[in-house]
C-alpha cells in the first residue's frame, strides 16, 4: 500500500453571517438606550444601599 494514494479530508468552517448586515440601531435609539442602562446602573446602588440594615455600631452621628 502506498501513502500516495490516500486522500486526506479537507475541513471548511461555514461561518454565519454577521447581524449588523441586516439591522443597525439609529442615533437616537443608541443615545437613549445608553441613558436608560446608565441610569439604572447608578439608581441600583443607591436603592440597595438605602435598604440595607445598618448595626448600631456602624452609625455615625
Amino acid at each position: 500500500m502506498s501513502s500516495s494514494g490516500v486522500r486526506k479530508p479537507t475541513y471548511t468552517t461555514i461561518l454565519p453571517e454577521s447581524p449588523t448586515s441586516e439591522y443597525q440601531d439609529c442615533l437616537p435609539c443608541r443615545i437613549i438606550g445608553s441613558g436608560v442602562l446608565g441610569t439604572t446602573g447608578v439608581y441600583a446602588p443607591l436603592a440597595a444601599r438605602k435598604s440595607a440594615p445598618v448595626s448600631v455600631m456602624g452609625q455615625r452621628e
